[in-house]
């Protein structure tokens, strides 16, 4: 399957099916609204929104139905939305998330968004082992540098102020955040 020519929401649907490859197709196309939606909510760490929002995109690829009759993007931005607002109002209720719940991206620890993806332990573990198998293939595909401006990028920063965090220039983080997307393209055809 040319997963590049398939739609969004067929996708979803082989995603569902068991196809693993189909949720890293649309992995890759939905990092920037998973970007977009975090730079908002910058009280949140930048690897934690990352993850919480992979996780939203993978309810939202099983939850979606077709018959709804409104687009998989629009579903699948509201459920990473909702879930950043669902985490913020956590924070803001006093209810603070204790670190050891949180659930860092290069972590293999089950964290408290990672319990929501289902009752059944069976396609917990599944999910936790697609999730798990997309951070490495992820990580194995970019540098150090470039997994920090990705995390900062993520999180809302824009290139300016990436730029001023990580000590660098302009023209260096816009060449590697196109080196993420073309590797992150490249590695999921």
């Amino acid at each position: 399957m040319d997963y590049a020519k398939v739609s969004d929401r067929d996708l979803a649907k082989a995603y569902r099916e068991g196809d693993a490859q189909a949720f890293l197709e649309l992995s890759a196309r939905y990092l920037k609204t998973i970007r977009i939606c975090a730079s908002s909510f910058r009280e949140i760490e930048a690897d934690d929104l990352y993850q919480e929002g992979l996780i939203a995109l993978m309810t939202a690829a099983r939850g979606f139905r077709e018959e709804t009759g409104i687009s998989f993007a629009t579903y699948a931005e509201s459920c990473i939305l909702h879930r950043f607002i669902s985490i913020r109002r956590k924070l803001t209720a006093k209810k603070t998330i204790p670190a050891q719940n949180l659930t860092p991206i290069e972590s293999e620890e089950d964290g408290p968004a990672a319990r929501d993806l289902g009752s059944d332990p069976e396609t917990f573990v599944i999910e936790q082992e697609n999730l798990q198998r997309l951070r490495s293939k992820i990580s194995s595909l970019l540098s150090p540098l470039e997994t920090k401006i990705l995390a900062l990028y993520l999180s809302g920063y824009k290139y300016g102020e990436i730029c001023e965090k990580l000590s660098l220039k302009k023209k260096s983080v816009d060449n590697a955040l196109s080196r993420v997307r073309r590797k992150i393209r490249a590695s999921f055809p």
